[in-house]
């Protein structure tokens, strides 16, 4: 759906595509739920404590410069 998008102002477009690229690597990476990534983002973007287990789990997992 990257060419659906109609953000076409400036660096906007590169920087969204960015997003969600991290977005669908931390959902990838989660081990926590089984389930297809479209499970797991409908449920990221229903239940809270499940959108901040992530969250948190993609910081901790970065490392520290």
């Amino acid at each position: 759906g990257e060419d659906d998008c109609r953000v076409r102002s400036l660096h906007a477009t590169r920087n969204l595509a960015l997003i969600r690229r991290y977005a669908l690597n931390i959902l990838r990476s989660d081990t926590t739920v089984k389930g297809s990534l479209r499970q797991k983002s409908k449920r990221a973007a229903m239940d809270d404590s499940y959108m901040t287990s992530l969250i948190t789990q993609a910081f901790s997992q970065t490392p520290a410069s």
